[in-house]
């Protein structure tokens, strides 16, 4: 889960509001531009608020032509560590951002990743706009494009960025394909409903989730 004290974004606040009189940009046009009342942003900038949408502070990274990944940096999430980046599947909406971090502490090089992002809520373990990171276990994941990835969530709902346990023997025999999470439960991904193949594919392990702050 991404998380950040209080003066730390103070600190990037004030960073961003330096950054947006350099380059000639007030606070009304800021406000337009990001879609919040220049009220809202005075008091952003002024620190006056102890939580920040993190999507929010992207934008801002955005506005102020900053690759907004650095906001990473600048958290002290990935900092001094190394890393490489994973593709990630789904709708990022208004984050901008193409593909995530993803710290090579504690995993080998040779091992490959990807991520997706659930657009519904799934138990208590995983939410709508979670991004789960994903351990690729078989090298077929290659020949799935990122328009046909489709996650279920109910036996007659398919959509990308849903998930869907495996309850019974039943619900394996509909799907070609699974996600094991890391407590091992089960979850259904399959690109096609019909004509599936006679081999069970395990496309990976869900090695981990980036949660986005509200």
């Amino acid at each position: 889960m991404i998380d950040f004290n209080v003066e730390k974004q103070n600190q990037i606040l004030q960073f961003l509001k330096e950054k947006r009189k350099e380059i000639g940009y007030t606070l009304l046009d800021a406000s337009e531009i990001l879609k919040i009342s220049p009220s809202y942003l005075k008091k952003l900038e002024d620190g006056e608020y102890k939580k920040t949408n993190l999507e929010l502070l992207l934008n801002y990274y955005d506005l102020v032509g900053i690759d907004p990944q650095k906001l990473l940096y600048d958290l002290n999430i990935l900092k001094d560590k190394p890393y490489y980046k994973i593709p990630i599947y789904g709708d990022l909406n208004a984050e901008n951002i193409v593909d995530y971090i993803l710290p090579t502490e504690n995993i080998q090089f040779d091992e490959s990743f990807f991520a997706y992002k659930l657009k519904e809520d799934y138990s208590h373990d995983f939410f709508k706009n979670d991004v789960v990171i994903v351990k690729k276990t078989s090298e077929s994941f290659n020949e799935i494009s990122e328009t046909s990835i489709l996650f279920s969530n109910k036996v007659n709902k398919v959509g990308i960025g849903t998930i869907r346990k495996i309850y019974s023997e039943n619900d394996i025999a509909s799907y070609n394909s699974f996600i094991i999470s890391v407590n091992y439960d089960i979850f259904a991904i399959s690109n096609s409903k019909k004509n599936l193949p006679s081999q069970i594919k395990i496309y990976g392990e869900i090695k981990g989730i980036i949660r986005l702050m509200d």
